[in-house]
């Protein structure tokens, strides 16, 4: 099974370690808690992106990444589907890190499936870089990133 993961292309060295996200605490993560942040798609990976980073910040520094991990590793399906509105807040939620952390500090699972706040009807895959079977996690392609320029053009 894989998923996708866009960074700067300069971080491609430390792409799965996770420190990214350690350092600054994200949607399902406190600070301090190292996690892979991915998507089922590049174009949902670009659309998360998006939501914290200028449009133009998405250029051909940028690329995608397939991680690819097993297809019977663990997956921990995230269970408040029905509360949505409560864990998606336009920030991020106390709730969602507090669940996302505790899911990493237990190491329930190698991966925590969840809706995108971007858009709920598809699915991120935080992946636990501290479980047991993440060595099983490896990169199988490294694409360039490349954006319709109408995606951030005024102009149309």
């Amino acid at each position: 099974m894989h998923v996708w993961r866009i960074i700067p292309e300069k971080y491609l060295d430390t792409a799965l370690s996770g420190e990214g996200a350690s350092h600054t605490g994200g949607r399902w993560n406190h600070e301090g808690h190292p996690v892979l942040y991915c998507s089922e798609t590049i174009s949902l990976c670009v659309l998360e992106g998006l939501t914290r980073l200028q449009p133009q910040q998405l250029t051909k520094t940028f690329v995608a990444l397939k991680v690819a991990f097993p297809d019977d590793v663990s997956i921990e399906d995230f269970p408040h589907i029905t509360k949505l509105d409560q864990y998606f807040s336009p920030t991020h939620s106390k709730l969602s890190r507090d669940y996302g952390t505790e899911w990493l500090t237990q190491k329930r699972s190698l991966i925590l499936r969840a809706p995108s706040a971007a858009m709920h009807h598809e699915f991120n895959y935080m992946i636990n870089t501290r479980h047991e079977l993440f060595p099983n996690v490896n990169i199988d392609d490294v694409l360039p990133l490349d954006i319709d320029p109408r995606v951030y053009s005024n102009t149309r």
